[in-house]
């Protein structure tokens, strides 16, 4: 893993934010970071440490990490690497957290992404895990690539396991451990071995003879083969022929009844079509008479309605005379019951109630009259109707 530019902000010391490129640096292939006691020097390499495993030896994982790690004037803390890994892949990682405005003690968790640049883009990635990118867990490297103060010693005093471990993760060893696959070759190369021994038991009788007279045959039975093989062809030519005149004379056959199927249908069809020559004559000469007699007999409807209308009102006329009648049989009564000393006092009343109703008698009367020429003329229209249906 090489550096290329690492960013901090709000971390530890550096509250304002800081771009070191790393670039310019690792030009001479050697380089050093100097500064007085508490300057940062260990937070530049705390910071890439972080950047790439969110972990870091000055604070374990029961701790307040973010919060002590944040600069107690700011809000927000932010760490970018970019960097490059032994696939000579360019990748860039930020992590960010920021602080409770509400309670100053409470550093919510970080946001991690990681990306990968990709023609001249910063592609993020779904996994933000870093070890299969760099090849080495977080233990590893902090024993090789940045060793914390007075752990050194602790990378001398490695087991022998421990260290084996390490070299072969950090120089991809693992590719080069093949005890167990020579040892599963060689099981299986000699399984092999022993299946074909007892193959060759077969063959222990085989001679030289034995192997010319098995050629001879050979021969002679690959020449008898050829043979074979031109009369097969030349009999399997003349069975696709057959094969083929066999499809066509089916064909034919199906072509036939199909034929005969259409002759015998021909008397329908000539049947059917004169029918529609006529339906069609018929509809052309008929269909105003149809209409016209569905108009007719629509009519005629309408004016039997009428005619039970008229009906209707005739006998509503003839019950007003009979009522009006009633009334004046009443008033005839009444009138000669009355005694002789008002008969003078109500002949004008009398008088002139006789000729309203003789007027309105007669005004029925011609009402009725009316509607009973009324119905006699609908009657007549009603018969005509009916003779020019028929």
């Amino acid at each position: 893993m090489i550096p290329l530019k690492l960013t901090l902000e709000g971390i530890y010391s550096y509250q304002e934010r800081q771009t070191i490129d790393f670039t310019a640096l690792s030009q001479a292939g050697l380089f050093g970071i100097f500064g007085a006691v508490g300057s940062g020097k260990s937070s530049i390499l705390e910071a890439i440490t972080y950047a790439l495993f969110g972990e870091t030896e000055r604070l374990n994982a029961r701790d307040k990490r973010a919060y002590n790690m944040m600069n107690l004037k700011s809000n927000r803390s932010y760490i970018e690497l970019d960097f490059v890994n032994f696939e000579d892949r360019t990748f860039r990682i930020t992590r960010e957290f920021k602080r409770n405005s509400k309670n100053f003690d409470d550093v919510k968790s970080p946001t991690v992404v990681l990306y990968e640049k990709i023609n001249e883009a910063w592609v993020p990635l779904e996994s933000s895990n870093t070890q299969h990118i760099i090849g080495l867990s977080y233990e590893n490297f902090k024993r090789t690539i940045i060793i914390p103060q007075g752990q050194f010693k602790e990378f001398i005093e490695l087991g022998a396991k421990e260290r084996t471990d390490m070299m072969k993760e950090i120089f991809q060893l693992h590719r080069f451990d093949l005890q167990d696959k020579v040892s599963n070759l060689y099981k299986k190369n000699q399984s092999e071995l022993d299946h074909l021994n007892g193959q060759l038991i077969g063959f222990d009788e085989v001679t030289t003879e034995l192997i010319e007279t098995t050629e001879t045959n050979l021969q002679l039975a690959v020449e008898s083969f050829v043979v074979l093989e031109s009369s097969y062809k030349a009999h399997h030519e003349r069975f696709l022929n057959l094969k083929k005149l066999k499809e066509d004379f089916l064909e034919l056959r199906t072509v036939k009844a199909l034929f005969q199927q259409l002759l015998e249908q021909k008397d329908e069809k000539e049947t059917l079509r004169l029918k529609l020559n006529r339906f069609e004559e018929a509809q052309t000469n008929f269909l105003h008479i149809l209409k016209t007699k569905e108009k007719l007999a629509a009519e005629g409807l309408i004016t039997q309605k009428r005619v039970e209308t008229e009906k209707q009102r005739q006998a509503e006329i003839q019950q007003l005379i009979q009522e009006h009648s009633s009334s004046l049989n009443l008033l005839k009564s009444q009138y000669e019951l009355l005694p002789q000393r008002r008969i003078q006092e109500l002949d004008l009343e009398l008088i002139s109630q006789l000729i309203t109703f003789s007027n309105e008698i007669k005004s029925l009367q011609d009402r009725a009259q009316k509607g009973r020429n009324f119905v006699q003329e609908t009657k007549d229209q009603q018969r005509h109707y009916k003779a020019r249906i028929q």
